[in-house]
């Protein structure tokens, strides 16, 4: 949220604390609020719909709902503005809402909408009122805001053309609470009243918010905001510079225990996934993109957070004060920031520079409230019983007893490591490290008030995907680049990173060192010159080792027509096999190449040495059953090897591009196959397939092994990957048997004209140089189709109409053109169609993968099998 636009509105929240202090009794804020209805207590998550704008599928949702139903969230608040994609990923949202159990509602975005637009906004709410995920509160439709103080409630309400249950975001002096059925208090966080950190003498707290709210909804009911944090950091390279920190410090601890004093009807968890500010609850690999935010999200799981609210959340249902009863399970939350608060980053800072500062949000160096910030770990054990907390931190270690139930600690932060031990008696009970050090340098070069959250025993590995981290080098000065990659390599490395020296001299040394031994900086996603070099080599990849098996329809003519084969009915197993092993492997590579990643160059170098040696091979055998292990087996094996590494680093170089990335990959093999077969004609037909098959293995390894040092991927290899099971989900989604059906169907066919055109071209009795031509223009179509619906399929949403247009189109060619060929004109036109049209459909995968899942790579892998089984 961008919050400048409500400073005035902060302004009167804090003359309305001081004056609601007198009036309303003392007793009203240490009893619960009174309850206007029998209605349920419901939880909501505040969820931004604006940085999800690229999800492609309701399944893309579906563990955002299952991560939050799961922690006891009743409804997400679906926050969006005007954008474009805003119904799209509504209609997502609510479809996966309803698949997965959970309830949501829109939460209209005034920063975006204007307060006259009230019948614009009745008139959204009616589109989704009747669906199944609908959040539904006393029978009426229940709608929320961000802001919006002055809009028509009526017009919303007429325009709905139903019931309503209005809870606005309205504010205490400045709306007519009359007009609405609930309101929610948006600042969960203590202020100064003008949307800043607290200042001596000005400070309006939490509670002071609950008061104005109580006394200005007169018994209705309230949203009672919870948040964790507020931190963001954003300098000149964005057009809403701003850089404040909330004091946060034991917030999200002790706002749960005001909760259970306050007893809301409905409390909302703010937020989710609102990254920027840096009061995200959820998953950092939780599909969303990214505007620089990373340069302090990355690396910084908030997950632990989540589990510490889930004993709260229960006791909340129950109406119960106090947590204790429902603690099933021993565990220690921790959280702290990377950095003491006087650790000098000026030097490196992004917000050093001039930036727009029309809202007063924007400061430069350390973040506006930095001194309201302890410099503590933070500390809660949630125990089934009582125990002993040692906690150690920059080699000082302290001891406390934890009671029972929930408690919060804390203890300084000093520079290194940070250890909990939990005992019960002399027995240790719990044990483990930080997931972080605390550091004496400056992560990214800027100053980073995002807080490591983690927990004891540790939570499953978070990371932001290449989406998520797309802009991380924005703004960032070369000097910090150093500290930046020491810190954030990779997020499993950061347990062992050692102290850097405290000496200035030996400092500098230090960091020069890094500067030599470790990678200056992260190339930009799609875009680059590193990036195209990678996509050229890919595409050589493509083009000599995957083009060749799509040419053996020469090698199979020209079998066939050898004396010594005698026309072996066995001789297209070779070409199956070359070019059905890399689809067959797939499912078995992936997790493979997803444990052993830093080792994907070598695989690559690996699997291209196997093509090679294996035409060698295959040039000294003289019977089909030779051919079949050397020319098919052995070939095929080396190019799964090979691979799906290649295909593992694109999708890191290619996040926005990556449908026509995979275009021009894929076009590799086409555009080979233009001039191959007449190559591959000429040399069968005035040597032989011995020395053919040489030939071609001397070719490959000149024209692979210049290009094997762009194929990288574009992260630092991690040495500490683990095996992790891979998501396997999708497998129960409708839609992924739909396409994997699609799927099946197209693969029954797309191989058969590549190895069977030449000889059905003999068979009209064409010389095999036509023959070739026709696979030639085959293969050309196929690449100029990779490229064309590559690119469209990252330009436009509706998959299924370009998926329509792929399968039509080729249906129409196979049947009527392809059976009621008979000469070279008819020939050729169906193979110029169907490549185009039929070729294309492979680049369709990625996008596949992206709808049914969030990761691509198994879901690729799960598709590209459907044909090597065919």
């Amino acid at each position: 949220m961008r919050l400048g636009s409500i400073g005035n509105i902060a302004a009167v929240l804090a003359s309305l604390a001081v004056e609601l202090a007198s009036a309303v009794p003392q007793c009203a804020t240490s009893q619960r609020l009174q309850r206007q209805s029998e209605g349920e207590r419901l939880v909501f998550a505040h969820f931004m719909v604006g940085i999800v704008g690229s999800r492609a599928s309701a399944a893309a949702y579906d563990d955002d709902m299952k991560r939050a139903k799961a922690a006891g969230i009743d409804a997400f608040a679906l926050n969006i503005g005007t954008d474009d994609y805003s119904e799209t990923q509504l209609n997502y949202a609510y479809e996966s809402a309803a698949n997965n159990d959970m309830k949501v509602f829109i939460s209209f975005d005034f920063n975006w909408y204007n307060t006259t637009e009230g019948t614009r906004v009745g008139k959204l709410v009616a589109n989704y009122a009747s669906k199944p995920a609908q959040l539904i509160v006393d029978n009426k439709v229940f709608v929320s805001s961000f802001a919006g103080d002055g809009v028509d409630s009526s017009a919303i309400r007429e325009a709905a053309g139903r019931e309503v249950f209005w809870a606005p975001n309205f504010h205490p002096g400045e709306a007519d609470f009359s007009t609405v059925d609930a309101a929610l208090n948006w600042m969960g966080w203590n202020n100064d009243g003008n949307n800043k950190a607290p200042k001596p003498g000005a400070t309006v707290t939490v509670e002071d918010g609950d008061k104005s709210y109580a006394q200005a909804l007169a018994g209705k009911p309230y949203v009672a905001p919870v948040s964790p944090w507020f931190f963001t950091h954003y300098g000149p390279e964005v057009d809403y510079s701003k850089n404040w920190v909330f004091q946060g410090d034991t917030l999200w601890y002790d706002r749960w225990q005001q909760i259970l004093q306050l007893q809301p009807r409905f409390l909302e968890i703010v937020t989710w996934n609102d990254y920027g500010e840096s009061h995200y609850v959820g998953r950092l690999d939780s599909p969303h993109g990214d505007d620089g935010n990373s340069k302090w999200v990355y690396g910084f799981p908030h997950n632990g957070w989540l589990d510490m609210a889930v004993p709260f959340i229960s006791a909340y249902d129950d109406g119960a004060s106090d947590a204790t009863s429902y603690i099933t399970e021993n565990k220690i939350v921790y959280w702290f920031r990377p950095t003491r608060s006087d650790l000098d980053c000026d030097a490196t800072d992004t917000t050093m520079e001039d930036a727009n500062n029309s809202t007063g949000n924007y400061f430069k160096g350390r973040p506006d409230g930095w001194e309201t910030m302890e410099d503590k770990v933070f500390i809660v054990t949630l125990l089934t019983e009582a125990g002993r907390l040692e906690v150690t931190a920059g080699g000082k270690t302290e001891s406390f007893e934890a009671p029972k139930g929930p408690a919060k600690f804390s203890v300084d932060m000093a520079a290194g490591a940070v250890t909990f031990r939990l005992y019960n008696g002399d027995k240790v009970v719990l044990e483990g490290d930080a997931g972080m050090q605390i550091l004496d340098y400056c992560p990214c070069g800027i100053y980073n008030f995002n807080p490591y959250v983690g927990t004891i025993p540790a939570g499953e590995p978070d990371e932001l995907l290449p989406e998520g981290y797309a802009s991380i080098m924005a703004g960032l000065k070369s000097s910090s680049l150093a500290m930046y990659i020491r810190s954030w390599t990779m997020a499993t490395e950061l347990r062992t990173i050692p102290t850097a020296p405290t000496d200035p001299d030996e400092r500098n040394s230090h960091q020069e060192e890094l500067g030599e031994n470790l990678i200056p900086m992260l190339p930009p996603v799609d875009k680059g010159t590193e990036a195209w070099k990678f996509l050229l080599g890919s595409f050589m990849i493509e083009a000599v080792l995957w083009g060749f098996p799509l040419c053996f329809g020469v090698f199979q003519n020209h079998y066939a027509s050898t004396p010594r084969f005698g026309n072996d009915p066995n001789i297209p197993v070779i070409g199956t096999l070359a070019t059905s092993l890399q689809f067959l492997g797939a499912p078995f590579a992936a997790p493979f190449v997803k444990r052993f990643g830093r080792w994907r160059q070598h695989m690559v170098i690996f699997g291209s040495a196997i093509c090679v040696v294996s035409l060698v091979l295959a040039s000294f055998v003289n019977t089909v059953v030779g051919l079949i292990w050397t020319q098919g087996v052995l070939y095929g094996v080396g190019f799964l090897i090979l691979y799906m590494p290649v295909v593992s680093m694109l999708n890191e170089w290619f996040v926005h591009r990556r449908g026509f990335a995979y275009g021009i990959l894929y076009a590799g093999g086409g555009i080979n196959g233009v001039g191959l077969p007449f190559l591959l004609e000429w040399l069968l037909t005035k040597w032989g397939y011995p020395s053919t098959l040489r030939i071609m293995a001397v070719a490959q390894f000149v024209l692979v092994v210049p290009v094997l040092p762009f194929l990288k991927g574009r992260l630092p290899p991690s040495h500490h990957s683990v095996l992790q099971p891979i998501d396997l989900k999708f497998f129960r989604a409708p839609l992924f048997w739909v396409f994997g059906l699609s799927n099946l169907c197209q693969g029954l066919a797309y191989y058969i004209p590549s190895l069977y055109l030449p000889s059905i071209a003999a068979a009209f009795g064409l010389s095999g140089t036509v023959g070739a031509l026709i696979l030639a223009a085959n293969n050309l179509a196929s690449a100029v189709g990779l490229l064309s619906f590559g690119h469209l399929t990252d330009r436009f949403k509706n998959i299924y109409l370009l998926i329509f247009i792929s399968t039509a189109v080729s249906a129409v060619a196979s049947f009527g053109l392809w059976g009621y060929s008979h000469s070279l004109v008819s020939l050729l036109m169906f193979s110029i169609i169907y490549g185009w049209s039929a070729g294309a459909y492979a680049v369709f995968w990625p996008k596949f993968g992206s709808i049914i899942s969030e990761d691509p790579q198994p879901a690729r892998a799960a598709f590209g099998v459907r044909p090597g089984q065919v």
